[in-house]
């Protein structure tokens, strides 16, 4: 650490980069180096945006000579896995993209190579640090939850047209697990009870339909993952008292009651919609989640802070989230 703030390094430097570099200046840190693989066509634009003079093309360079106070990593999806055990072995505090890896299997044997540093990694999933969710994670401790609907309608066949292999083969781990880790973290362990598997015609995918549930409590959770079908993202929370969405997931909705809508010359039946009571939106400053989520980092993974609340997802963690997405996949 230097009078500046924190040393920050990051390897790779596509879009999602640029978000991370956005929360460590909002933070007052500096970034003293960046590497890519050789002949990219980002380093030069985000290190100029950034004012960023290191450039490698050699990570393992970058982090013998510049010996930062943290790393952030966010190489594409895909090729984390090839370089993230080099990573953590050096023994800096890192933020990693998920997912650590395509599989279970290599998830698990990253873990094993790197247990002597496993404390220091958060990996990023950044939903768990919108704003609203330790009121969700309050609510569902002092009321009595019924269930939970979680709706999955993302889009895959512009993926599809680019990363037609990749994707099928490993599509909920690419598409959904962000979803599915934030459930992990407000409900505990989640097994699958049931998984329908509705096959599209040429493809390795279809459509999920099922029943996961909350280890612990019980609590059900309906799983739809409707791909390309014209729906919204969402959770739903059901109280014995209201309702809680996620629709958009950036936006809290809490519902308490029924309105009644009387017929109209247009719509001539009586209708019933859920009052809305409340509602509450993260913070949309930075990319959502990211800045509590460096927050987080700083002061649990570099500073050392054992008094922050254990939030972020560790590595063992992001190892369950990939096994619940492989059981769902392959049902």
């Amino acid at each position: 650490m230097t009078s500046n703030g924190l040393r920050f390094v990051f390897i790779g430097c596509g879009k999602i980069a640029h978000f991370h570099a956005d929360v460590v200046y909002a933070h007052g840190h500096q970034i003293v180096g960046v590497a890519a693989r050789k002949n990219s066509k980002n380093i030069h634009a985000f290190a100029d945006k950034y004012q960023i003079t290191a450039r490698y093309s050699d990570f393992n360079l970058l982090l013998d000579e510049q010996k930062p106070d943290a790393v952030i990593v966010c190489v594409s999806w895909n090729q984390v896995q090839e370089i993230i055990t080099d990573i953590i072995q050096y023994g800096y505090p890192v933020l990693v993209e998920k997912p650590i890896a395509l599989t279970t299997k290599e998830s698990k044997e990253i873990y094993h190579q790197t247990i002597d540093n496993t404390d220091k990694v958060l990996v990023g999933y950044n939903r768990r640090f919108y704003d609203f969710i330790p009121d969700i994670k309050q609510a569902i401790l002092e009321q009595n939850l019924h269930s939970v609907q979680l709706v999955l309608p993302e889009s895959l066949n512009s993926l599809l047209k680019s990363k037609a292999d990749l994707i099928e083969d490993h599509m909920l781990i690419y598409m959904s697990s962000h979803w599915l880790d934030l459930l992990i973290y407000l409900l505990g362990d989640i097994e699958v009870s049931y998984m329908h598997n509705s096959p599209r015609v040429g493809a390795k995918y279809g459509s999920y339909h099922g029943l996961l549930t909350a280890t612990e409590s019980g609590i059900p959770i309906h799983y739809v993952s409707d791909f390309d079908t014209f729906q919204n993202i969402s959770i739903t929370f059901v109280f014995d008292q209201s309702i809680w969405k996620l629709s958009p997931l950036e936006l809290l909705s809490i519902y308490d009651g029924m309105d009644r809508i009387e017929p109209t010359n247009e719509i001539p039946i009586r209708q019933y919609k859920p009052r809305l009571v409340k509602q509450v939106r993260t913070n949309l400053d930075y990319k959502p989640g990211f800045y509590n989520q460096m927050d987080y980092f700083i002061k649990y993974f570099i500073r050392g802070n054992t008094n922050e609340k254990n939030i972020g997802t560790t590595l063992k963690q992001a190892i369950i989230v990939t096994e619940l997405t492989e059981t769902i996949q392959q049902s």
